[in-house]
């Protein structure tokens, strides 16, 4: 399962997979190195921090469900070593995990933004919010997502004073949430995406 999760992660930073009518280019990739311990995650997303870049993961096992963050500090691991686990939060089995960068930027608080790791219970759909690159709960950023979801993105819209969206596909729905703060602290407000 851990080697799953390096071989998706990066695919995904690679941007490697085929399109329908391209010819099919097989691209081998190395793989350096694993977990020490076996995660049940299915969903990686990177982190990429000035100071220490990590590799995040959600966790849907029934005890250490959560998330994770692996370091991926340079120089690359040697190979079959293990990769340094950074942070971890356990607080229920979770199916997706992102990354927002600079929340609350340019409304006075805290200055230059927080970033935060964002995940999805998978027994309650709360999408729940983590301090980066800590993974301490941000408890009053949570918001009720009810679905089956499939895929969990982010964007920062630069046009619009870098607000922070998430974007939550489902089986028969995509959700639109805005990430901000106000006086009170931060939170993801939903607006559903009209087809």
């Amino acid at each position: 399962m851990a080697l799953a999760v390096l071989v998706a992660a990066f695919a995904v930073v690679l941007h490697v997979w085929a399109t329908h009518g391209a010819p099919t280019t097989v691209v081998v990739v190395n793989v350096t190195a694993m977990t020490d311990t076996v995660v049940a995650s299915d969903w990686t997303a990177t982190f990429y921090s000035d100071r220490e870049p990590l590799l995040l993961g959600n966790d849907a096992g029934p005890d250490t469900g959560g998330i994770r963050a692996y370091s991926l500090e340079s120089p690359p691991p040697l190979p079959g070593s293990t990769l340094r686990e950074h942070a971890s939060a356990a607080v229920v089995r979770t199916k997706l995990a992102t990354s927002v960068y600079g929340v609350g930027v340019g409304l006075g608080v805290g200055g230059s933004g927080k970033d935060r790791a964002i995940t999805i219970a998978q027994p309650d759909s709360i999408m729940l919010a983590f301090a980066l690159p800590s993974l301490t709960p941000v408890r009053d950023a949570q918001s009720e997502q009810l679905g089956d979801w499939s895929a969990l993105s982010s964007w920062k819209c630069r046009t619009t004073g870098n607000h922070q969206y998430l974007f939550l596909f489902g089986k028969r729905q995509a959700v639109q949430l805005l990430v901000r703060t106000d006086q009170q602290g931060e939170k993801l407000d939903i607006d559903a995406i009209r087809p």
